[in-house]
């Protein structure tokens, strides 16, 4: 019976791709050979105006990181697997929004970091996450566009980062992850010049924005926290779009 009551306010389309994704996770492992196609023009000019910048919680001086309250020092390297304070303090480890935090951090350190997780990525299948992947991709974009970093394997990375996350989008949970896949891929689409990703993480935006805001504005899951980050995710857009000229944005 408890199946019966989760099941059935699911939608076909998730419980589609739930098996899909379980029978393909089974049957395949994640290519990690995966390289930038050669056609496309990577940008690292893209222009922003002032940033929305996420409240600290990375402290260089002492190499610690504070998530949801609780604080951890990092002092002989970041542990991207850490777990001494649940997964979802690790997915905010993961998402690097203290790349873009209110008092900033280095070039030097925010490239030490990117580097790291990227030895880290390369050796481990247990950084492929939709969510954390969507949230790493436009942070890491922003920091690139904000010091014109130009870097070939982060942008090997953040391709392979960004195919990966084309492949497993979350249908099979729709809602706010869904939706930040799409904003993830739109911000993607930017800094690599694809149009064919442009066009269709347009429409995936597009669709799943006039089905998740309600008529006053507000996030459908009707969550202060869930309405906040989606509008400071909204205005992010808006500022990528309105400042560069790479697609049409009718």
């Amino acid at each position: 019976m408890l199946y019966f009551h989760t099941l059935r306010h699911l939608k076909s389309r998730q419980i589609g791709y739930r098996i899909l994704y379980f029978v393909k996770n089974r049957l395949s492992k994640t290519n990690n050979a995966i390289s930038i196609n050669d056609k496309l023009g990577i940008t690292n000019s893209l222009k922003f105006q002032i940033f929305l910048c996420d409240s600290d919680s990375y402290f260089p001086a002492e190499k610690r990181m504070t998530f949801i309250n609780l604080n951890y020092n990092f002092l002989d390297g970041v542990d991207w697997d850490f777990s001494g304070h649940g997964k979802l303090w690790n997915y905010n480890l993961r998402y690097f929004n203290y790349l873009n935090q209110e008092n900033g951090i280095s070039l030097e350190e925010g490239l030490k970091l990117i580097n790291s997780f990227i030895s880290f990525f390369d050796q481990s299948n247990s950084s492929y996450e939709p969510y954390p992947t969507s949230l790493r991709i436009i942070n890491w974009i922003k920091f690139s566009a904000k010091h014109k970093i130009k870097d070939k394997e982060i942008d090997d990375s953040l391709y392979k980062q960004t195919m990966y996350l084309r492949h497993n989008l979350e249908f099979h949970l729709l809602g706010n992850h869904l939706l930040e896949n799409a904003f993830a891929l739109v911000f993607a689409s930017y800094h690599f010049q694809d149009g064919s990703l442009f066009g269709y993480s347009k429409k995936l935006l597009v669709d799943e924005l006039n089905e998740q805001i309600l008529p006053d504005g507000a996030h459908f899951e009707l969550s202060p926290m869930y309405h906040q980050t989606m509008l400071f995710r909204v205005l992010d857009t808006y500022n990528l779009v309105s400042n560069n000229d790479s697609f049409n944005r009718n």
